[in-house]
Parts: structure tokens; sequence; C-alpha cells
């Protein structure tokens, strides 16, 4: 089920308990509430909903501090009032930098101490799709058949990705000195997983 607002689409899975919402302009307050009583209307009982929110269309904003704080607390209470274990994992996904970034940090800020909700910030769309547990529901065209990439088969290829960042540590006019590495290095660690980011550095700080 899709339903469409002025500025925000939002396709309802009910029977994967997911909501994709992808957010173009400048919403009003009262778009947000109705997003969430319908999303909140078709969650199966007694179980986790996702949601994917891709704020990287949004151009303004009429949303203050105080109604995103609001908005949050009403939509803690329906999910608690739902069940006393359920909760809604929502990934937020916009540029670094950008107005949707800060928007979500602002949310993410106010689910703080929301027992039902939990909050994450993504600048790569395929790293929030694997957190919410859905490879390819926001980057796979609508309507196709092809099979989500699978969350270990993602880190494969975030790991691939990883050989030109190792390339470019090996590089001797990569670095400022023997033990801090060129802004530039730092960047491109920032898109590696974190789990290798580490190692990365350690290859540095040898071949220095």
């Amino acid at each position: 089920m899709v339903i469409e607002f002025e500025s925000i689409s939002v396709a309802i899975h009910a029977a994967a308990n997911l909501i994709v919402t992808r957010v173009v302009g400048t919403p009003q307050p009262d778009e947000f509430k109705q997003v969430a009583q319908r999303s909140i209307a078709h969650r199966a009982q007694g179980s986790e909903m996702r949601a994917l929110v891709d704020l990287s269309g949004l151009t303004g904003t009429h949303l203050t501090s105080s109604h995103i704080r609001a908005y949050l607390t009403r939509l803690d209470a329906a999910v608690a009032a739902s069940g006393p274990q359920t909760r809604v994992a929502v990934a937020f996904f916009a540029a670094t930098g950008s107005l949707g970034y800060a928007m979500a940090r602002m949310f993410h800020a106010h689910a703080s101490g929301l027992p039902h909700l939990e909050v994450e910030i993504f600048d790569m769309v395929d790293a929030a799709e694997a957190w919410g547990g859905v490879p390819g529901a926001l980057t796979r065209p609508e309507g196709s058949t092809t099979a989500a990439i699978s969350p270990i088969d993602r880190l494969r290829a975030e790991s691939a990705r990883s050989d030109k960042v190792l390339t470019a540590l090996t590089s001797s006019d990569m670095s400022i000195d023997a033990k801090r590495p060129h802004p530039s290095v730092i960047l491109s660690m920032r898109h590696v997983p974190t789990v290798l980011q580490p190692l990365l550095q350690g290859i540095k700080l040898r071949n220095t």
C-alpha cells in the first residue's frame, strides 16, 4: 500500500512490518503526524516495526524541535499501547551536511530516552537498508523482481571497495607525518565498514 501526502510518500509493507518513507520538498508538521497514525494502524500486533526514512530530497522544513519531540512522544505511546515489548526501529538516510541530515539528528536526539523507539542516521543508503534488515528497500526500482542483496553480501561488497583505500594508504604522498594520516585518507576511511577501520589505520602506520 502506498499513501501519498503533499511532500511525503509512504509505502506500507504490512506483511513485513516495514514502512518506507520518502520526503521531497518542504513537509508540514501535520503530514508527519498522519504518517505515524497510518503506519501504526497497519502494524501487525505484537511484533517489531521497521522504518526507512529517506530525507535526501528535503528542501525546507516547518518542523520545530517542539514539533519533533511531541511527534515522537505520541509515536512512542502508540507503540507501547500495542504491546509492552514492541518497538519501532527507524533508519534515517541523508547526505552528511544536508538539511535532511540535520533534521535526522533532531529526531535522533529527541528519541533518546523513549523506550519503544530506536533511531539511527546513515549517510549511505545501503548501510541504512542493511541496518533495517531490508537491503534494496530504497535502492531497488519500484516493481523490480530482482532479489534484494543480503546483509552479508553487502558487507562483502563494502570490503571489496576498501581495496582502493588500502592502495592509497601505501602511497608515500598520502601522509603528513609518520603518525597522522592525510585528511583525504581519513575521509576515505569513513566510507569503509567500521570493523575494518582500525586494521586500515594500522596498515597505514606500518607503511610510513
